[in-house]
């Protein structure tokens, strides 16, 4: 690994970091500052757009999610970019797109509780009540400890 890389690394975890602790605006000051050096690093844009959803800043994260969305196109993302993907188009009311991420994401990891509950969500949200029960159900018996997908079923019925 050469070192810009591990910078870049170090600096993302740095960004992850604040961002977990609630300093929003600095962790985006971060990925700015990645993607400025980096604009193919597609995981700080999808964090960056997360955060600006956090911040109420919705032109800003839909333009960023669209880019990274566009970036990812025809790509074998991780789990993590495609469900935190999903996350921002559920938050900015784009239940579709939403629902497209977690699909790939659960291609990519059939068996995450996490992603299957979010796109359970999603599809509550679209009125796929049929599709969203089994997810919840499967969500559960992978996470008996998580109440999440529980409370979540709970309003399907």
């Amino acid at each position: 690994m050469h070192t810009n890389e591990i910078q870049q690394n170090w600096q993302f975890s740095e960004a992850q970091r604040m961002h977990a602790k609630g300093d929003i605006l600095g962790a985006v000051r971060i990925y700015e500052g990645l993607l400025k050096r980096n604009p193919r690093l597609t995981i700080a844009r999808v964090y960056q757009a997360l955060a600006f959803t956090q911040l109420g800043r919705q032109v800003e994260a839909e333009e960023a999610a669209n880019h990274a969305a566009a970036q990812l196109e025809g790509v074998s993302a991780g789990v993590a970019e495609r469900s935190a993907l999903g996350i921002v188009y559920s938050r900015l009311g784009k239940p579709v797109e939403a629902e497209r991420q977690f699909r790939l994401a659960l291609e990519r990891e059939p068996e995450n509780a996490a992603v299957r509950n979010n796109l359970a969500l999603v599809l509550m949200q679209l009125g796929k009540y049929r599709e969203a029960d089994p997810l919840f159900a499967q969500a559960m018996e992978a996470q008996p400890d998580d109440a999440a997908p529980v409370l979540n079923r709970v309003r399907i019925a």
